[in-house]
């Protein structure tokens, strides 16, 4: 239920206020999901830049976007100057009918750094979807980084259409727009060099620290374990591509 909340298929999870019995321990979350390797992320990401998008991609595959957040991002949540991305909704489907959200917690709604690629990814992004825009007969006003080819909001189940595609193309293992989160998540925590880099991985994927180390517990490089992050960094080190 939490992965589903995660996913965007659900606003709330429904067992979260219900009380587990007492006398059973409640479960851990370091449980192990799938996650691409390096060598697969460097297949999907060039399978990845020939669709229009491709800038959603790579943020869900190098940031750990949430396919709910990346699909109600706006182009106002872009900083360029400052190269940042500002997320604070998301976009889920009820019953077959959009519904935008405030974010899953307040911890998911956060300012995240991006680099040079990345900018000039959104940049050329925003170019063509202008061109599109332009020689649409008709284009829904939105303001959306993600559209339709006539600027309508995109569909989850259709965001996760072409990203099976582009997976059968890469040739690697199939993952859901929830895996290319998780895959994210595990290389940033596995390329950390020490605590500060581990809180603001954190801040990056919207959790706190302690779920972090909960869920990652098993990617956190040798040196660093047994140690808490409960301490301010900003350091960060992805893979680049």
């Amino acid at each position: 239920l939490a992965d589903a909340v995660d996913d965007g298929a659900l606003r709330r999870s429904p067992a979260a206020r219900v009380a587990l019995p007492k006398d059973v321990a409640k479960p851990g979350l370091d449980r192990e999901q799938p996650a691409w390797s390096e060598a697969e992320v460097a297949r999907f990401v060039p399978a990845a830049d020939s669709h229009r998008w491709a800038a959603g991609f790579r943020m869900c595959v190098l940031y750990g976007l949430r396919r709910s957040e990346l699909l109600a991002l706006r182009w106002n949540d872009i900083d360029f100057d400052n190269g940042t991305v500002r997320i604070d909704e998301g976009l889920i489907e009820v019953n077959g009918k959009p519904v935008w959200t405030g974010g899953k917690s307040v911890r998911s709604r956060r300012t995240i750094p991006i680099d040079t690629e990345m900018r000039r990814r959104f940049q050329s992004h925003r170019v063509a979807q202008l061109e599109a825009e332009a020689k649409a007969l008709v284009w829904e006003a939105g303001n959306l980084v993600l559209t339709t080819q006539t600027g309508a909001l995109v569909q989850a189940r259709n965001f996760d259409r072409a990203l099976e595609r582009i997976v059968r193309e890469a040739g690697v293992t199939r993952l859901t727009s929830h895996g290319l989160r998780h895959t994210a998540a595990t290389h940033m925590v596995r390329h950390a060099h020490d605590l500060g880099e581990l809180r603001a991985i954190a801040d990056i994927l919207g959790h706190s620290p302690e779920m972090l180390m909960r869920i990652y517990a098993h990617t956190v490089p040798e040196s660093l374990r047994g140690k808490t992050i409960g301490v301010k960094g900003v350091g960060r080190r992805s893979m680049a591509f």
